[in-house]
């Protein structure tokens, strides 16, 4: 709420919008969890460094070769708040 985010469950039968949830599940579990150990105390920073690099230095084909933060900053104009 203090981010003006809406929570909303996806619906039963919507395998369209799981798949994005798988997707970026497996992606996490591949790039990250697997590298780590799940135990170690700095897990939360390392997550923050992942999270970090991953939006900032990470070009994804889907977004047309741009990184996510290149991609939300030139769309950010569009989204309602």
């Amino acid at each position: 709420m203090d981010y003006s985010i809406k929570f909303r469950p996806i619906k039963p039968r919507s395998a369209h919008l799981i798949g994005k949830v798988e997707r970026s599940r497996q992606t996490d579990l591949q790039e990250f969890y697997s590298t780590v150990d799940r135990c170690d105390p700095d897990l939360d920073d390392k997550l923050a460094q992942w999270q970090f690099r991953y939006n900032y230095f990470h070009p994804q084909s889907s977004l047309g070769g741009k990184t996510p933060i290149e991609f939300a900053t030139r769309h950010c104009a569009k989204a309602p708040f």
